[in-house]
């Protein structure tokens, strides 16, 4: 089997004197690393925007949002919010559909919520 020559698909690296046919072999045969890094902020409000997100219950709903975001292959970076929104800053794992995490992340938040108590109801 002869050996890949970038040389010949790759004119620009024939004019390169440099580089050896070897670090260019060598090159060709490794994988580079791919990274990314996408961060969302997700701002969704209570229904009606009543004020329903009591002090009370706050933390204890962001770190249910927390497992859920974590679940999906992404990370919390920081949850804020007011008593009738809440702010996320998320970054996203590389196959992950953002539709689907803030569906997850709404209907698991509102399903913990209403589970805390009669006031909760209309969550």
């Amino acid at each position: 089997m002869k050996p890949y020559d970038a040389s010949q698909h790759n004119p620009s690296l024939k004019a390169t004197n440099n580089i050896s046919k070897g670090a260019i072999l060598r090159y060709k045969t490794r994988m580079p690393q791919s990274l990314v890094k996408i961060l969302v902020h997700v701002v969704f409000s209570t229904k009606k925007r009543a004020d329903l997100i009591a002090p009370e219950i706050e933390t204890g709903l962001f770190g249910y949002m927390h497992g859920i975001v974590e679940n999906n292959k992404s990370k919390l970076i920081i949850a804020n919010g007011t008593t009738n929104h809440i702010d996320l800053l998320i970054s996203l794992g590389k196959t992950v559909d953002i539709s689907e995490l803030v569906g997850d992340i709404k209907c698991g938040g509102s399903n913990w919520t209403k589970k805390k108590g009669k006031q909760f109801k209309d969550f």
